[in-house]
């Protein structure tokens, strides 16, 4: 089954009675479009109503942090999408986005823990293997994003080591939590072909990474991906899309142009070191 990355499985209407005296939506409230966010998540990895009362098991939040950004208003439609951070046996760790559907703005965000928990005990206990294969296959978004990586070129297969896919799938995962990685697949008959990972910062988003099945160079497919995140960053208001260094073709096609790039080193100019 295809996975988008990140998931988006809720949206909704601000109404009236969760409106507060400043004539926005009251920060109660943005938790409540949350949680019926994280009720969709729990759908789609298998955690139903009915599944829950079958078993007589649940998830309890453990944690949860909210980030208040931009108001919404009455009337407002907004959306939230929903990133999988991480999860073991017994617990799961997501991220959650909300946005303006019209305007395109970050309104809100929410990091959560959840616990999975036997209601008989109400003690938290292991998930079943249903569980936690869904979890395993939401994750494997990334496990495709460097396959494709390998794939493209022979230099990339190279570059990523062991050691360097690790730190760049924690770092990914760190940027997802924070809401400033972007993860883009492009699939045919729900195969993924190309992939890129971009960085959305100050207005900017940053293309970091990208690879694509060479079987399918001649369909173009990852310079496609890559004019669609383009298309995407200019629907959401940003400032530019920019590419690293480097003279690719594809990236005067897709209308870059070069930048001189500059490294400064500050020194101390004699006198005493060390803080005073």
């Amino acid at each position: 089954m295809s996975i988008p990355a990140p998931l988006k499985l809720y949206k909704g209407l601000i109404v009236p009675e969760w409106i507060d005296y400043n004539g926005h939506m009251n920060v109660a409230y943005y938790v409540l479009v949350f949680d019926r966010a994280t009720d969709d998540f729990f759908d789609f990895m298998g955690l139903t109503a009915e599944y829950r009362a079958a078993g007589n098991v649940s998830a309890f939040t453990a944690e949860m942090h909210v980030n208040y950004i931009r108001e919404v208003k009455e009337g407002d439609e907004v959306y939230v999408t929903t990133q999988l951070l991480g999860y073991d046996a017994k617990r799961f760790h997501y991220f959650h986005s909300m946005y303006h559907a019209e305007q395109g703005y970050l309104a809100a965000t929410s990091e959560l823990l959840c616990l999975f928990v036997d209601m008989n005990r109400r003690r938290v206990t292991q998930m079943p293997a249903p569980i936690l294969d869904r979890l395993a296959e939401i994750e494997e978004r990334l496990d495709a994003f460097f396959e494709l990586m390998r794939m493209g070129r022979e230099e990339k297969y190279r570059f990523l080591t062991p050691e360097r896919e690790t730190f760049f799938r924690e770092m990914a995962v760190a940027l997802a939590g924070v809401n400033v990685a972007r993860l883009w697949f492009m699939e045919k008959d729900g195969v993924p072909v190309s992939s890129c990972l971009c960085f959305d910062y100050c207005g900017r988003r940053l293309l970091y990474n990208s690879g694509f099945d060479p079987a399918f160079a001649d369909l173009s497919v990852g310079l496609l991906l890559k004019a669609t995140a383009i298309r995407d960053a200019i629907e959401r208001g940003l400032d530019s899309f920019e590419f690293l260094r480097g003279d690719e073709h594809y990236k005067y096609h897709l209308g870059g142009v070069d930048q001189a790039v500059y490294r400064m080193t500050v020194v101390r100019d004699g006198g005493p070191s060390g803080a005073g």
